[in-house]
């Protein structure tokens, strides 16, 4: 995070790309050669460098029409196959460790999220993605999932086991009632804190960027009118 936009501000969109495919595929190595010598690859930061470079490379590929329209074709191919592999493989070896699932899961949930990103930003007749990702209190929620990212372990860690447990509780003793309980107190406080956070702190950072413009307002215009003109109107049915 801290050194990423030094990196986009010395690169070439050519050099982000090859950059990006490489740091994804050396994500999977690193993960590899950690579980080969009985290393944890859950925080390592090399291990996880994947599902960055997943983001960058959208981004990066976004601001080229013609690239971005072959992206969206060949997501609504892969987006199923990607889909089923990662939740396939999940559920039957999730907990048993399995050396390839550590390997390659978090690439694939990385795919499958930015497979979902690119449906959502690409109308179609049989895609129901923008009309389901544009409802507003998803949107608004969006906004405030980065806070929601990083307070949700400290507000979890804190509630999860008081109902349970605790003398004062209605729900002390009974598993599913408090676990169920506790969820929805965990998640409401997380999404309380997260919004705090966004009113106080993120947006009046995220008012600053106004101050310090890359390109001119026209070239911005162009480019999301060119951009747009490879999408398909809701209208278009989708052949892949």
């Amino acid at each position: 995070y801290l050194f990423w936009p030094l990196v986009v501000l010395l690169s070439s969109r050519r050099a982000l790309v090859v950059l990006s495919l490489s740091l994804i595929a050396g994500a999977v190595l690193v993960r590899a050669a950690f579980l080969a010598m009985g290393l944890d690859v859950f925080t390592f930061t090399l291990c996880r460098m994947d599902t960055l470079a997943v983001g960058s490379l959208l981004a990066v590929v976004f601001t080229s029409p013609s690239h971005w329209r072959t992206v969206v074709q060949w997501t609504r191919r892969l987006v199923l196959p990607i889909g089923g592999v990662a939740f396939g493989s999940f559920f039957i070896l999730s907990g048993t460790g399995h050396p390839a699932l550590q390997a390659v899961k978090y690439t694939l949930f990385a795919g499958l999220c930015a497979a979902v990103l690119v449906l959502a930003l690409s109308p179609g007749k049989f895609n129901p993605a923008p009309r389901v990702f544009d409802n507003p209190l998803l949107r608004s929620m969006g906004k405030t999932s980065y806070a929601m990212y990083v307070f949700h372990p400290f507000i979890f860690g804190q509630v999860l086991g008081r109902l349970y447990q605790s003398n004062w509780s209605p729900l002390q003793g009974r598993l599913w009632p408090s676990i169920i309980g506790e969820f929805m107190v965990a998640v409401g406080l997380t999404i309380l804190v997260s919004r705090v956070s966004w009113i106080f702190f993120e947006q009046p950072i995220l008012r600053l960027k106004n101050r310090f413009c890359y390109e001119s307002p026209q070239a911005v215009v162009e480019r999301t009118k060119a951009i747009s003109c490879c999408l398909p109107s809701p209208a278009t049915p989708l052949t892949n």
